[in-house]
């Protein structure tokens, strides 16, 4: 069986990988910022086994549980948990096609 198929297994690896980069961190004097949109959990699967909430796996960093988030904004991309940036591309839309309305109605200056 695939890895995501078995719920107690990816929460073990999972945490496993928390506590390393915990460690890490923790070694190199570095602090996790655990608040949302900071550290969160996004499954990327078009096809999700998990049916509720609650049948997903409990992670924590250090003594903060995870949350899980259906998208998530990284370095100003917007990842959505199919991975099609839908999210973000309706977003970039939105943004250029104001800035192209300001630059089609922006009155030249006049000269003094």
């Amino acid at each position: 069986k695939p890895l995501h198929h078995q719920p107690l297994e990816v929460q073990e690896h999972m945490q496993t990988l928390c506590h390393y980069i915990a460690d890490w961190c923790q070694k190199w004097r570095l602090i996790v910022n655990c608040n949302r949109n900071k550290t969160e959990i996004i499954i990327i699967s078009p096809n999700l086994c998990y049916k509720d909430a609650d049948d997903l796996p409990k992670v924590k960093m250090g003594c903060t549980n995870l949350e899980y988030v259906e998208k998530s904004k990284v370095l100003g991309v917007t990842i959505d948990e199919n991975f099609t940036f839908s999210h973000h591309a309706r977003a970039v839309s939105r943004v250029v096609g104001m800035h192209g309305i300001k630059f089609l109605t922006k009155q030249p200056e006049s000269e003094v």
